[in-house]
């Protein structure tokens, strides 16, 4: 939010602060005065709307760092798995190798035993009986058969051995092969290694900035201070308002007043409770002071009972938020709104459209936060409306 608009917002409030100030008081300023204290009230409202220009720039810049961080972090997570799955490949394709090697190295025994047969063969029977046969020449045709044989026995040795060496070849090969695939894996893993460094050197870089962004939002006092905080303006913005409306805010005299709809109030939006009055907050320490009533997006948001709008703007903690003044000391609380359909001032009947439902200020789901204080004090809404949302017929007044 701009300075303007919360000038716009807060200068009346305080201007009407100041009609109910103590007479003397009043008389004491004079018109340079009252104008020195109003510019010096301009200077400290720009002051705090710098510093939460600057605090919130800052929380987008860590905002876009991580994000960019987280991008590349994904994007490293998918070249580490597309390197995994090639790394498993190839190891099966290693396994593969190494069972046809196991294979060739069968088959070259077979051909080694073999080859090893014939040479014993014919070291024991082709010299020697080709040698008497040539001496003794008792039958020529014998001769040639036994020699035709031999021939034969020779041409399978010779195909034993060139099988042998094909074998040898191929086992070479196969081996060149195991070579490259373990070169390969070797290559895989140490660029999966450098994959990995950069993803922890990224992941200690995202940590980093994580630590960042918490440390600005947390403040000094972490979250829990946060939210005091943020209750503690609401309630500072409460006392104010009351305080400024309390001479103007006049109910019409056949008007039933506040305190007498207990119990008979209608809820402002359908829905379902997820949070009730006095419920433990996830942050320790606090509890709801109101309820949330989670709705679908954009569903209408009625005023409980006539008032006068307080306040319509954007509050930290709360988001879009609407106030309306019912009198005697009762407000009503409309909290992370997607719209906002009244101006603080405007008088408002019971189940007039306020806003529509919405997620501002940092919701965590859709729906209304609902709140209603007596005397600046929260008090339980169940108590005060009958029966749950989920019964109301609200979204159709």
């Amino acid at each position: 939010m701009r300075p303007e608009p919360l000038l716009r917002c807060l200068l009346p409030v305080l201007l009407l602060a100041g009609l109910t100030s103590p007479a003397g008081a009043e008389s004491e300023l004079d018109p340079d005065q009252a104008s020195a204290r109003l510019e010096a009230l301009r200077e400290r409202i720009q002051a705090i709307e710098n510093r939460l220009d600057r605090s919130r720039a800052e929380e987008s810049r860590l905002s876009r760092s991580l994000r960019e961080v987280e991008t590349r972090l994904s994007q490293t997570r998918r070249e580490l798995a597309a390197t995994e799955a090639r790394l498993e490949r190839q190891q099966s394709r290693l396994q593969e190798l190494q069972h046809k090697q196991e294979r060739l190295d069968r088959e070259l025994g077979r051909h080694s035993e073999g080859l090893e047969q014939y040479l014993r063969t014919a070291f024991m029977l082709g010299r020697q009986e080709s040698i008497k046969l040539v001496l003794n020449q008792e039958d020529p045709q014998r001769l040639g058969r036994t020699l035709t044989y031999y021939r034969y026995l020779a041409r399978d040795r010779a195909e034993a051995i060139t099988q042998a060496r094909q074998a040898l070849e191929a086992l070479a090969a196969v081996e060149r092969d195991i070579r490259t695939q373990l070169a390969s894996l070797e290559a895989t893993r140490e660029q999966r290694a450098g994959q990995q460094q950069a993803l922890e050197r990224q992941q200690d870089e995202r940590s980093g900035l994580l630590a960042r962004l918490r440390e600005e939002i947390q403040t000094d006092q972490g979250q829990l201070a946060q939210m005091e905080q943020d209750e503690q303006r609401l309630q500072q913005l409460l006392e104010d308002l009351r305080r400024a409306l309390a001479d103007v805010q006049e109910l019409d005299r056949h008007q039933r007043p506040f305190k007498t709809l207990r119990s008979e109030l209608p809820w402002p939006v359908a829905g379902k409770l997820s949070n009730r009055f006095g419920q433990a907050r996830e942050q320790r320490g606090l509890r709801w002071r109101g309820v949330f009533i989670a709705s679908e997006a954009a569903q209408p948001v009625r005023a409980i009972a006539r008032g006068r709008v307080a306040y319509a703007d954007w509050l930290r903690g709360f988001g879009l938020l609407i106030i309306v003044d019912h009198g005697d000391g009762y407000m009503s609380l409309y909290g992370h709104n997607q719209a906002l359909f009244r101006e603080p001032g405007d008088w408002v009947e019971d189940g007039e459209v306020l806003a529509r439902v919405g997620d501002t200020g940092g919701a965590l789901e859709t729906g209304l936060y609902f709140e209603l204080r007596h005397e600046g004090k929260p008090i339980d809404p169940l108590k005060w409306c009958a029966g749950e949302p989920t019964d109301l017929k609200a979204a159709k007044r």
